[in-house]
């Protein structure tokens, strides 16, 4: 396990029990404490501590992958994964594996643990399967609290200039080719203005019309070419009408590459 992830689940898992064994003996209560961001972070440093990845590896092979390599990539990979799950089943799963953490997965019924494994095989089949409509609303939504969270200050000065959006370099309808990427993991998330993402936007929806079925070896390749013609504008303020001649340029050589490697692909 990571040393800072150690530490800092270590710390949160403290806090969990002294607060649960202070008499916060209800779930519903206990986990209304923290956020979801942190129950992720613990679940992730429960599973490695408490050896439960067994319990699941078959039925969820991929989370499980994820989850036991531990550290901040996993917990982010579960933080979003469990945004796609309706609000309800979201509380039957933290409940059940609030339980597990504080109490071992022996303590759980029959019925319990029938409930966390149909659960564990949702989350599997939620990472292989396209986003629908909605859920990249809520991850889209997620993402810009997240990248406001981690760069704070730069925010601030890129909302000086104008509106910004955040950008996935790997957009979200792809999220199924890389089921064991966080979508919303920061190294897949830039702000850029309107008027670049425009720009970039417009690429991707020239490879959709040429890839209707898409590999993920493609979906990086655009990415790569993205990064290399806008990369200049990503996390630094721009408003409208800035190095307009400039973004034309990048525009049109990043269109050229594109139609470059669809043909020879």
């Amino acid at each position: 396990m990571e040393p800072g992830f150690a530490a800092e689940y270590l710390a949160l898992h403290e806090d969990i029990l002294r607060r649960w064994r202070e008499g916060v003996r209800d779930s519903a209560e206990l986990l209304a404490r923290y956020s979801l961001e942190e129950l992720a972070f613990w679940y992730v440093g429960g599973i490695l501590t408490r050896g439960v990845g067994l319990l699941f590896e078959a039925v969820a092979p991929t989370a499980m992958r994820v989850l036991t390599r531990g550290g901040v990539e996993s917990a982010g990979w579960l933080r979003t994964t469990l945004f796609r799950i309706p609000k309800a089943e979201r509380k039957v799963f933290e409940r059940l594996w609030t339980k597990v953490q504080l109490e071992g997965a022996e303590a759980l019924s029959r019925l319990e643990k029938n409930e966390l494994v149909a659960l564990m095989n949702r989350l599997e089949r939620l990472v292989r399967s396209p986003l629908s409509k909605d859920e990249k609303e809520v991850l889209r939504a997620a993402a810009r609290r997240y990248y406001k969270k981690l760069h704070s200050v730069r925010s601030e000065a890129m909302e000086l200039k104008g509106p910004f959006e955040v950008h996935h370099r790997r957009p979200l309808e792809y999220a199924h080719l890389f089921p064991e990427r966080d979508i919303n993991a920061s190294e897949n998330l830039r702000g850029v203005g309107e008027e670049v993402h425009q720009s970039i936007n417009s690429l991707w929806n020239e490879f959709r019309s040429k890839r209707t079925h898409a590999r993920a070896d493609e979906v990086d390749r655009v990415a790569a070419i993205v990064d290399a013609h806008f990369g200049r504008w990503y996390d630094v303020p721009h408003a409208v009408g800035d190095s307009a001649s400039a973004l034309g340029e990048a525009v049109k050589a990043a269109r050229r590459e594109l139609a470059e490697f669809l043909a020879g692909s």
